[in-house]
C-alpha cells in the first residue's frame, strides 16, 4: 500500500479501500477462471480419452448429449406478441463420438 492511500489520519482513505476490495475481487474472479478452466481442460482430456478408447474398442460406446436452450416462438420483442407467446421449442443433441453421428431431436411445450 502507498502513503498516497493513506490519509490524515494514517487510516486508508476511501478511494484506497475501493482500490483494496476491487483487487481482492479481482483475484477471486481469476481464481474461478482458473478452477473453471482446469475444469474444462479435464473434461475435454476424458472426453478425448473416452472417444479415441470408443474408436478402438468396438464393444464400447461414448456418447455427449446436451439439452439446449428453450426457444420462444415467435421470437418478437413487442410486448403484445410477448404476452401471447404459447409455444416453445426444445432441442436434444446426442452425439456418438466414435463414428461422430449426431442426432438432434427438437420436440414443442405448448402452455
Amino acid at each position: 500500500m502507498s502513503y498516497s492511500q493513506l490519509g490524515a489520519s494514517g487510516c486508508l482513505s476511501k478511494r484506497g479501500s475501493d482500490k483494496v476490495q476491487l483487487l481482492q475481487q479481482r483475484a477471486a474472479m481469476m481464481t474461478e477462471r482458473d478452477l473453471h478452466h482446469g475444469k474444462a481442460e479435464n473434461f475435454y482430456t476424458t472426453k478425448h480419452t473416452a472417444k479415441t478408447r470408443a474408436q478402438i474398442d468396438t464393444t464400447t460406446m461414448t456418447i455427449a448429449f446436451v439439452f439446449q436452450k428453450e426457444l420462444q416462438c415467435p421470437n418478437k420483442s413487442t410486448n403484445d406478441i410477448y404476452h401471447r407467446r404459447t409455444l416453445s421449442l426444445h432441442s436434444f443433441n446426442i452425439h456418438a463420438l466414435a463414428t461422430d453421428s449426431v442426432h438432434i431431436f427438437a420436440y414443442d411445450d405448448i402452455t
